[in-house]
């Protein structure tokens, strides 16, 4: 952990973010899908083993989200998931230009040296995520490719 200058308290890094919305995500869904207390423990220790969500890492976390949405619950989440339309709420449907700006992303990694390396650096810095397939923000994609496409770029010109 990080301390903050002058205030004395600790800041949490980027990882206990994630992991802290994660765990919130996991006991939402729970409350929201009327699961028992037994119930969500005997999934815990059917899927992964353990007693307490507290004890997985953020990847069991991720799956143990999408594993609670596979069984009906809907995240509401702010990160664009819902737009407000003139007081109506509608999904966004951006599937197919995420996996569009994903593969361009990755097309021009590879055109680079150490491109694999070079996409996740970037991926971590520009998305906020480790790996660009967790990247569901459109805005953050575009700026992920135009970025790559200058460092491929000014590759090229060496």
């Amino acid at each position: 952990m990080k301390i903050m200058q002058g205030k004395g308290k600790a800041r949490p890094d980027r990882e206990a973010k994630q992991r802290n919305a994660l765990l919130a995500m996991v006991h939402i869904a729970v409350k929201e899908l009327g699961i028992t207390k037994d119930d969500y423990r005997t999934i815990l220790k059917w899927q992964f083993n353990q007693a307490s969500a507290a004890d997985l890492s953020i990847m069991e976390l991720q799956y143990l989200v999408e594993y609670f949405k596979e069984h009906g619950w809907k995240s509401k989440s702010k990160r664009g998931q819902r737009i407000e339309d003139r007081g109506r709420t509608r999904k966004t449907d951006n599937g197919p230009q995420l996996e569009a700006l994903r593969e361009r992303a990755i097309e021009v990694a590879g055109e680079l040296e150490n491109g694999e390396r070079r996409l996740q650096g970037l991926c971590r810095k520009l998305c906020g995520v480790d790996r660009i397939e967790w990247c569901t923000e459109v805005g953050k994609l575009k700026g992920l490719v135009a970025a790559l496409e200058r460092v491929l770029a000014a590759d090229l010109r060496r």
